[in-house]
């Protein structure tokens, strides 16, 4: 049983008593002397206080006398029993705590009524065992060192499928990064199965590129790299396979690295271009050529490219992902011009040329004569992408170009009370007359040509001089078209009403003189500037 002997200063003193009778019905704990004496402690009474001290003459406590006894108060203090248990016992009563923290807890004296049994030792508890098994830490470290040389280890691991699909069909890709170099090759595929084809033509490249044989494949356990046709090309050619533990991507950490740092990439690239996600795989492939061209801390801060090659890589001319070219184009007519308007969406190394992107047919081509636009910056903002149902794109803000379409003019008419003799055939056309002409709208990129008169139409108009001799002949040749002029209000006059007009229309005036229905003179020709009209006088 533990107690509480105070001192002069206000302290305590904790000890132990042994051998203790429980007595619940005493409110108080009785102390016997000889007890304390036959303990190894000295009594030493001095007036009315009682000095408790140790074999080495430590003092352990004071207590003062009160109504003829030596009386120690305690507030709120209760005497409780005690209870010898194991480690074991406690650590199963406390809910199963830890078998430290159950120690912890009887020997700073934080409970009451518990001593501990050390001697016996602590066994495996089942019940935590089953209750509390969790995943064992993955060390953030890398376990084994880096590999020597190109192809001693390399990490591959597939990707997909994408929620859309490349332009040449492909919804994965398969990634193989050299573990010396950091170099990455990517492959685009339509199905996994297929990436044991890209195994092999990596390896084909390593081997007739760099004369060097695969020693370790690492990859995960998927179904792709477990196939009896690719365990037996391994077992053929000496390779070691290394697969990850299942549900443990962290083992994987090159190949799982590497997706993070590709998909990136491409969402953002895609995003500030504002070109379709149906491109993603040729923003994948242009990913995977930045990343060998950026430092990493791997290779002591240099660049995948540097530690194949042995030269640091030129970046002179690169340019943004899908920036807007000019590419040179002479399959139009002679008046035709000799550049489209494409988007570039990076280099093809097989040619040494670029990869352009048409936006009018949605296609790409390789292309050597092209032109960046270096002054065109992309400003993304969220449009709907045809053919991409249910998915959202960013694009340009590019304002469009409006069309003026001029409106039909109606020419002023005049009736005569008997009807007219049949015309002549009108060299100027069906459409002449009425003054039907619209102006096409301008295709993109072009602007609306404004038409202007010559100075030989001018003076025809004016009067002055004419085509030929015959009077059926009109004042403007056939064939030349007229600057459009703007609608006029329709007027309608009889030969009954004596009365004289005049029609301002732009560029010219037409007169109309009045005569009476019985007048003999001839009659009078009366050319507009669309078309001509009769007044035939009787």
């Amino acid at each position: 049983m533990w107690i509480d002997v105070p001192k002069a200063d206000g302290k305590s003193t904790k000890v132990l008593l042994k051998d203790v009778l429980y007595a619940p019905d005493i409110s108080v704990t009785l102390i016997s002397i000889s007890k304390i004496a036959s303990a190894g402690f000295k009594v030493l009474f001095e007036r009315s206080l009682m000095k408790i001290s140790n074999a080495k003459e430590k003092l352990v406590g004071e207590i003062s006398v009160d109504g003829g006894l030596y009386y120690v108060k305690h507030s709120n203090h209760i005497a409780v029993a005690m209870t010898t248990i194991s480690p074991d016992e406690l650590h199963r009563r406390m809910g199963h705590i830890s078998i430290e923290a159950a120690k912890s807890l009887v020997n700073k004296g934080l409970v009451e009524g518990i001593t501990l049994d050390d001697s016996q030792a602590s066994s495996l508890c089942n019940s935590c065992a089953f209750a509390k098994t969790t995943r064992k830490p993955i060390s953030k470290e890398r376990v084994r060192s880096r590999a020597q040389n190109l192809g001693d280890e390399i990490h591959t691991d597939v990707w997909g499928p994408a929620p859309v699909k490349s332009k040449g069909g492909c919804s994965y890709y398969s990634s193989f990064t050299d573990d010396h170099t950091r170099y990455t090759h990517l492959y685009l595929m339509k199905a996994k199965s297929e990436a044991f084809t890209s195994f092999k033509a990596y390896r084909a490249w390593l081997r007739t590129q760099h004369d060097r044989e695969i020693k370790v494949l690492h990859s995960d356990r998927g179904g792709e790299y477990l196939s009896r046709a690719f365990d037996e090309f391994l077992k053929e050619h000496g390779i070691v396979r290394r697969l990850t533990t299942h549900d443990t991507p962290e083992y994987n950490g090159v190949g799982e690295r590497l997706n993070r740092i590709i998909l990136e990439k491409v969402r953002a690239m895609i995003h500030a271009s504002g070109l379709p996600k149906s491109l993603w795989g040729e923003a994948a492939m242009h990913a995977v050529w930045l990343k060998n061209r950026t430092s990493t801390r791997a290779l002591d801060n240099k660049t995948p490219y540097e530690m194949l090659t042995g030269h640091k890589p030129v970046l002179s001319k690169l340019h943004e992902w899908g920036t807007k070219v000019w590419v040179h184009d002479d399959t139009g007519s002679k008046l035709d011009g000799r550049a489209r308007i494409g988007r570039w969406v990076g280099y093809d190394e097989a040619t040494d040329a670029h990869r352009i992107y048409w936006p009018d047919t949605q296609t790409i081509r390789v292309e050597r004569s092209v032109k960046f636009d270096d002054d065109w910056v992309m400003v993304p903002h969220e449009i709907i992408v045809e053919g991409e149902e249910g998915s959202i794109a960013t694009a340009p803000i590019i304002t469009p170009k409006t069309s003026v379409i001029t409106p039909a003019i109606t020419p002023v008419t005049a009736t005569a009370p008997t009807a007219p003799p049949a015309a002549a055939p009108d060299p100027l056309g069906d459409n002449f007359e009425t003054g039907n002409f619209e102006v096409e709208a301008s295709k993109e990129g072009r602007g609306m040509r404004i038409r202007k008169e010559s100075d030989y139409v001018k003076r025809l108009k004016t009067g002055k001089g004419r085509v030929d001799a015959r009077p059926s002949t009109g004042m403007i040749p056939a064939g030349i078209q007229l600057a459009p002029i703007p609608e006029t209000v329709e007027e309608e006059t009889t030969t009954e009403e004596t009365a004289a007009a005049a029609i301002d229309i732009d560029y010219f005036e037409v007169a109309m003189v009045a005569a009476t229905p019985h007048s003999k003179k001839p009659r009078k020709e009366m050319i507009g500037h669309y078309g001509r009209w009769q007044w035939m006088r009787s």
